[in-house]
């Protein structure tokens, strides 16, 4: 049998009415058991059963053997990181401690320790692992595939309304990358109050993993069955009437001992949590009708927490605890509270139950209760996170003491708890007086200034995705910090960060400028690192004449200094002139070398201060310093950004990290780094950041050949760039060669020629170039010589980025135009190019040379070349994992091998359809044109590629021109 670790909540209660979703539930419980996770999301209003049917489906996947794991978030307590995460998997930890150091990487331990702490036991937590939330989120991830093993298992989170919000950014990772293997997560919540993250990753999930169970009201037959037979019919009706066949209100009516002055009490308005006032009224007269001491008892378990101890029930009471055990015996037999498991904590039989109690205790008394309980957790040395809820509720302004704990707890939340982190950061400086103002810091009680108080609010917001709260903290520290304050020029970067993140380059730079204005100095190091940021974003924005301006007095005032070499290797990526000789008699500084001794021998903490810079620095690396030296330089960049809180700049890390991957042929790691920093990008609120790794995942799906995917992608790339108001040339240029490669060539075309301008001028020069090859491949194969020699020439003229990386891709580009008439040339150009991108690290791009240059040997008749190239071109796809080159290299392989047998005649409408697809028509076109559904379109698709033994559109064009069908 599973085990399970949550009492069953709706013990001792009927279960009516609820065949249909109960259906849905083993519906869920069968998917999973196929080895694919399933989500189910049981939405409805308080009372309507949630967490009945949650209950449910415990019993199912208890009876089925499987391990069923369960956990509610609570209203009180939502400033507690992970509470509902630690209330399902804290007992299973501990129990099984042992087996999982055994099943899961030292690494993932590490980073469950330091997400958990104190559940994972028997692992130290390193100096060596340095990690974001979403490091742990993956390693928790890593925890429920093994714990699904071999069983499966369901987990169960229930009010996750209620959660905190690092629980609820884990949930949308979870929903957005689902773990392997047989494992249900069941999620109920209320629909008014479900956080937009959540909605909007479960809106966006495949629809076979989804099952929304949405709980109506019972009949009024159901509500009789719940009720009881017992009652009288006018009482059966009236309350139904009152609880609109709500079963918690059904069974609150049926508790209240005096049912005439319930129904009798005021109108329907509601009270505090959405209940009916007569509802709220019969739950208040359970807790009138408790005697003296157990009514204060349940009040103080009420604030104690969701589920409690009876020894903190007492400290908070002011009562003896063996009053409090009594009081105890006569609240479960009320059903007002219930045991656990182990029968030593209690728990409230509905969060409801718990909030009109708390309600029903006088305010001033709440507070003195909070304080008592913050007092005992002291004394019995609990950790402040614990502490923190109930001090933030009960201290004093000005208590040094409470403040000190709350910035102990907000240390503890950290870089895996940010949100909670500044929840206790508010509380203390709501505490703070304004004698603290002052930035210095070291006073004897240990008690941060204001200044340093905000200082870290702001970079806890920037981690939380709080981007504007950030923003508005800063600006409010750079208010109080004079001109010439220490760490202000620290503060006006980061705040610049959070503009740029949250798609305000405009804002940033006027930011940066106000800020230089103030330094007549424009030599003095400060005002180098504004200019050398304000070049960057000039950069960003396509604005090169101003980002030449700012960069060459950076290049002139620090002559010799690591930003003179930062500022040579940001020229670098514009594709314009070499600036000269940074003095006016000095040799021009080489690039490539120095970046990378650059890079080398500064210290992490001044990298730290330009971090943002340096991973410009790594980008530009990838055409002066080299392939492995560019990513190298970033998993060091992420590092220091993970170790200074800088985690905003990961997702720009990552997104490049996924190109240098993907230039080199990585193809599957280049994708994981993309998602990775999409997923932090979602995480952290930035829409730039969302946009540059979307678009970088674009590209390397469509490399790897999954083109409707890389069109999916694309388009939500597209959307993210313009919401962030930057990244959109490069962001539609993607998805441009996406949809070129997906089929859809008129789009694809569209989108490039709109995106890059005449000549394709708005592209950086290796997306220019790429982008060459392209329309040329695309001209050849409509046999458009003219257009084809367009692009090449084009190509030609682009500037090398470096590394040779131009003439092995306009080498590419000339290889197609030729062959439209030239075939034999084509030949003997593609294997040059081939050799030259192979040589600048470009395998993926190598492959397409390789594929064409076996196309034409092939055409010409020359079977050895043929082979040879062919098998080059598939051992590449097979490097990189770009499965439709390695396929399509296969396949002309084969048909070699079959003494290159002419395929068998195309029939009437297969012919047509390949005519109508060689001019670039989508099968969506092609069918309105025909007369004919999409899906014989795609029947049609299916036979010419197996004809013609191709696996896309694009190689049956190419492959039929080749064999003069498309001449017919």
């Amino acid at each position: 049998m599973g085990a399970r670790h949550e009492p069953d909540r709706g013990a001792g209660e009927p279960f009516v009415g609820r065949q249909e979703e109960t259906s849905l539930l083993r519906s869920a419980l069968a998917l999973a058991d196929g080895g694919t996770a399933q989500i189910v999301d049981v939405v409805g209003e308080p009372g309507i059963g949630k967490t009945r049917l949650l209950s449910e489906l415990t019993d199912l996947a208890g009876g089925a053997g499987h391990l069923a794991l369960c956990g509610r978030a609570t209203e009180f307590e939502q400033e507690i990181p992970l509470a509902v995460v630690v209330h399902a998997l804290g007992a299973i930890l501990q129990e099984r401690g042992a087996w999982l150091r055994q099943r899961l990487a030292a690494t993932d331990l590490a980073q469950l320790a330091d997400l958990l702490p104190g559940h994972v036991t028997g692992t130290e937590v390193t100096g060596d692992v340095r990690l974001t939330r979403y490091h742990g989120f993956r390693a928790l991830r890593c925890l429920l595939e093994v714990l699904a093993e071999p069983a499966g298992l369901v987990l169960v989170l229930d009010d996750v309304h209620w959660a905190d919000p690092t629980s609820v950014e884990l949930l949308e990772h979870l929903v957005r990358q689902p773990p392997s293997g047989r494992i249900v997560i069941a999620l109920g919540y209320r629909p008014a109050q479900v956080p937009a993250r959540l909605a909007g990753a479960l809106a966006e999930t495949r629809g076979d993993r989804v099952h929304h169970v949405r709980p109506r009201p019972l009949s009024r037959g159901e509500a009789t069955e719940l009720l009881g037979r017992d009652l009288s019919r006018r009482t059966s009706d009236r309350w139904y009437r009152i609880s609109g066949g709500n079963p918690l209100y059904l069974q609150a009516l049926r508790h209240s001992d005096d049912s005439g002055a319930v129904v009798d009490a005021g109108d329907d308005h509601a009270e505090p949590g959405a209940l009916p006032r007569r509802v709220w009224a019969a739950l208040s007269a359970e807790v009138a009708a408790l005697a003296p001491v157990a009514r204060r008892a349940v009040q103080a378990a009420a604030v104690a927490g969701d589920e409690f101890e009876p020894a903190l029930v007492g400290a908070v009471a002011q009562t003896d605890v063996y009053d409090v055990l009594c009081a105890l015996d006569d609240l479960v037999a009320r059903d007002l509270v219930r045991p656990d498991a182990t029968g030593i904590r209690f728990c409230f039989r509905h969060p409801l139950v718990r909030k009109v109690i708390h309600h029903s205790a006088a305010a001033g008394w709440r507070v003195g209760a909070h304080a008592r309980a913050a007092a005992y957790l002291a004394r019995a040395g609990a950790p402040a996170e614990d502490q923190a809820p109930h001090v933030a509720r009960s201290a004093a302004f000005g208590d040094v003491s409470a403040i000190r704990t709350l910035v102990r707890a907000a240390d503890s939340a950290g870089a895996r708890a940010p949100a909670s982190a500044v929840a206790w950061l508010d509380a203390a400086l709501r505490l703070l007086p304004d004698s603290r103002t002052a930035a210095g810091g070291g006073e004897p009680d240990g008690v941060p200034s204001r200044a340093e108080l905000l200082r870290e609010l702001a970079y806890r917001q920037g981690a939380a995705g709080r981007l504007h709260e950030s923003r508005e903290t800063m600006r409010g520290l750079l208010a109080l910090l004079p001109p010439t304050a220490a760490g202000r020029i620290d503060c006006v970067v980061y705040s610049a960060l959070l503009d740029r993140t949250r798609g305000r380059t405009d804002a940033a730079r006027a930011l940066l400028a106000a800020e230089l204005a103030l330094r007549p100095d424009l030599a003095a190091p400060e005002a180098v690192a504004l200019q050398l940021k304000l070049g960057l974003y000039a950069i960003m924005q396509d604005e090169l004449d101003a980002a030449q301006q700012y960069l060459r007095r950076v290049l002139h005032a620090a002559d010799g200094q690591p930003e003179a070499v930062i500022a040579r290797a940001l020229w670098s990526m514009m594709g314009v002139a070499d600036p000269g000789p940074a003095a006016p008699d000095g040799p021009a500084t080489p690039t490539a070398g120095l970046g990378t001794a650059l890079l080398d021998a500064l210290p992490d903490e001044r990298i730290a201060r330009q971090i943002e810079v340096f991973v410009s620095l790594c980008w530009a690396q990838l055409y002066t310093a080299g392939l492995p030296e560019s990513l190298r330089h970033l998993d060091r960049c992420a590092q220091v950004a993970t170790d200074s809180g800088q985690s905003l700049l990961l997702p720009y890390v990552l997104a490049a990290k996924s190109f240098v991957l993907a230039r080199v042929g990585r193809l599957a790691e280049a994708s994981a780094a993309a998602v990775e920093g999409a997923d932090l990008a979602r995480l952290l609120g930035a829409s730039d950041g969302l946009a540059v790794t979307l678009l970088s995942h674009c590209w390397t799906l469509r490399c790897s050949g999954d083109h409707d995917d890389a069109v999916r992608v694309g388009r939500q790339a597209v959307a993210a760039a313009d919401e962030s108001r930057s990244w959109t040339v490069t962001a539609r240029a993607m998805l441009g060669f996406a949809r070129i490669s997906a089929g859809d060539v008129e789009a694809g075309r569209a989108e490039l020629e709109a995106a890059g301008g005449p000549d394709l001028v708005r592209l950086f020069p290796h997306n220019r170039l790429i982008a060459c090859t392209v329309l040329a491949e695309e001209a050849a194969r409509r046999g458009n010589a003219g257009r084809a020699q367009h692009w090449a020439d084009l190509a030609d003229g682009v500037p090398d980025p470096g590394h040779g990386v131009g003439p092995g891709l306009a080498a590419l580009a000339a290889a197609y135009a030729m062959g439209v008439a030239r075939p034999a040339d084509a030949a003997v150009r593609a294997r040059t190019a081939a050799a030259q991108l192979a040589a600048s690290g470009l395998h993926f791009e190598a492959g397409r040379a390789w594929l064409l240059a076996g196309g034409y040997a092939a055409r010409i008749g020359d079977r050895t070349e043929a082979h040879d190239a062919l098998a080059r071109a598939e051992l590449a796809g097979e490097r990189c994992g770009a499965r439709a080159l390695h396929a399509e290299a296969a396949q002309l392989r084969r048909h070699l091998d079959a003494d290159d047998a002419p395929p068998a005649d195309l029939t009437r409408r297969e012919s047509m359809v390949l005519a109508l697809l060689a001019k670039g028509i989508t099968a969506d076109a092609i069918a309105h044109r025909l007369s004919i559904s999409p899906r014989t379109v795609h029947k049609h698709l299916e036979h010419l590629y197996r004809k013609l033994g191709t696996a896309d559109r694009m190689s049956a064009v190419l492959r039929a021109t080749d064999l003069g069908l498309l001449h017919r």
